[in-house]
Parts: C-alpha cells; structure tokens; sequence
C-alpha cells in the first residue's frame, strides 16, 4: 500500500516518487542491484513509452538520487549528478499550493517540448547556415564571410551547429546570434516544410497544430544560467543580498 500526505497534479514529482518507489520494490523482489542513476532512466523509460508522457528525468533522479536536506545539482544530459548542495542552516524552502493541477500527461505539456525541440533544430540549422557564410563560393562574398568568421568563430559555430541540448548554449549567445530569427509561433507542416523533422524520439509533430516556439526555447538556456548562479549564491556568505538574490532568481522562473 502507497500512502502520502503530497497533494496529486501538483507539479512536486509525486508520480516520480511512486515510479521510483515500485520499481525499487520489483528490482528487490527480483534480487536486482540497479544503481540509482540507472533505476531513474528506467523509470523515465516507463512513462515515455508505457504511459505515453514525454517527461524529462529530473524528477526520477530526483527521487532516486536525492538526499535529505540537499538539493541535487544535475545536467539532463541524459542523467548525469554533479553534486550534492548542501542547504545552509539560515535557508529554508517551503511548497506553496498554487491551486493549479500539473500534468506532464497532458497535451500542453508535449506542444511545449515540441516547441522546444523545434527551436534547437532552427538554432541548428542557423548555425550551419553561418558556418556556410564563412566559406564563400564566389569572390564578391569573400569580405562579409571574413567579417562573419572573425565575428563568430568557425569553432563556436560548429559546436552550436551539432548543439544537443539548449541548456549548453549561453544566454549572450542565444541573443546575440539567434534570439531574432526564432519564431513566436509555427505551424506544424510549416515547420516540416522548412525544416524537416524535429529529431525528438517521444513527440511526434502534429502538422496543423500552432507551436509556441521562442518561449520554450529560451526558458532552458536561460533556467541553467539561473540555477547555475542559484547555487553559487547558496554557498555565499550569508547576507540580506544573499537573500535578496536568491529570492529573485526564484521569482525569475
């Protein structure tokens, strides 16, 4: 029997503590030593192609990997830990009901990771599109393609060109070389007429469907700089600006 006193459709990962919780209990049953990692992926596996959630896994490493009164700084990419953050004594983080039920079940929830898969294939082909400038075929375009490679850089570019997750490409990168041209919104076939597929293995584009675009593309790049400067201020002397700061990045969300 599963018990808990966590409200349902939340947001607060209750179907990945259960998820994680079952599966601990059969690999047990079944004399099966899954290290915690590896026990989330599975997890994550079960409600993309059992349930038909195109989830993340934060939420299962979360649950399996977690330890009380740390946070735990991970990279989704697929599912790697870099540490355990330690809260300090003076903070304290407290789960507000917004009365707003979640579901990542939901088709909302997958428009918006399509969205985001087809903001990372446009920055893709972006990017390829400069590496491209940088090389011209013809004399008359040999002046703007140096001014483009000293701007960008070759290298960067081929890096941005294979980028596999938003969350890799800086803030300042984003807005200097690609925020403009990333639409608010596309259609489905437009985008497969342009683009072809969007490359996601759990979602699948539906062709007269509208996507909201520029907003999921942005909030990962933009969410890893803020959890990245959360974490160096957790471990900052304790100040009211401390304080201040962290507050406001939460807000930010």
């Amino acid at each position: 029997q599963v018990s808990s006193s966590v409200p349902e459709g939340k947001g607060v990962s209750s179907s990945a503590s259960v998820e994680v919780a079952t599966m601990s209990a059969i690999a047990a049953v079944y004399g099966l030593n899954i290290a915690p990692r590896d026990l989330a992926i599975l997890c994550q596996k079960v409600e993309n192609h059992i349930v038909g959630a195109p989830c993340g896994v934060m939420d299962q490493m979360t649950s399996a990997c977690g330890e009380a009164n740390k946070l735990l700084a991970m990279v989704c990419q697929p599912a790697e830990v870099k540490e355990l953050v330690s809260i300090p004594t003076h903070i304290r983080f407290w789960g507000l009901d917004s009365g707003i039920r979640h579901s990542v079940g939901g088709t909302d929830y997958g428009s918006v990771r399509v969205g985001t898969y087809m903001g990372r294939k446009l920055i893709k082909c972006a990017a390829s599109d400069l590496i491209s400038q940088s090389f011209p075929s013809t004399p008359t375009q040999s002046c703007d393609a140096s001014e483009e490679y000293e701007k960008y850089g070759v290298d960067l570019l081929k890096s941005e060109a294979s980028l596999q997750y938003l969350c890799n490409l800086p803030p300042h990168r984003y807005e200097a070389a690609y925020a403009r041209d990333i639409p608010e919104f596309i259609t489905g076939d437009e985008f497969m007429e342009k683009y072809g597929d969007h490359n996601d293995a759990v979602t699948v584009i539906d062709p007269k469907r509208s996507y909201s675009v520029k907003a999921p593309t942005r909030h990962p790049i933009y969410e890893n700089f803020r959890v990245e400067a959360f974490k160096a201020l957790l471990t900052a002397a304790k100040t009211d600006e401390q304080l201040s700061a962290l507050g406001e990045l939460m807000y930010q969300v």
